[in-house]
């Protein structure tokens, strides 16, 4: 499938400079990474677990779904947090977000209940790397 690249407007709980999507289906999820360059005053630096928080509660105000498991991550160097969250209709989404520099990077799979254990759901997430 070809993927998809949008520039919406949206709000993560701060102001972002800009914010960019590719997402794409596979046959058992929609999968979407993104990432928004933040300005100096987010407080990445200061407090990433209050970014964190803040980030977390906007996805599932978005989603209008339940927080079901959370947990801190990291990727080399860089802090971040998986979440999931059931939403209406049996789906389930699975988002890992990580700070960058000013930048907060996002990658989401929807998906039903089988599909968040999928070989193409792990390989989603695996493959993701910050290379600066």
């Amino acid at each position: 499938p070809n993927p998809i690249t949008e520039t919406p407007k949206t709000s993560t709980g701060f102001e972002a400079k800009t914010y960019r999507i590719v997402s794409a289906m596979s046959n058992l999820a929609g999968m979407a990474v993104g990432y928004s360059d933040q300005p100096a005053t987010a407080g990445f630096e200061k407090d990433p677990k209050k970014v964190l928080d803040s980030v977390q509660a906007k996805a599932v105000e978005d989603l209008r779904g339940e927080l079901i498991r959370e947990k801190p991550i990291t990727l080399k160097k860089y802090q971040g947090r998986e979440f999931e969250v059931m939403v209406r209709g049996g789906y389930t989404v699975k988002q890992r977000v990580y700070l960058a520099n000013k930048r907060l990077y996002s990658l989401m799979v929807i998906t039903g209940s089988k599909g968040l254990d999928s070989a193409d759901a792990k390989t989603f997430f695996e493959s993701f790397q910050i290379l600066n």
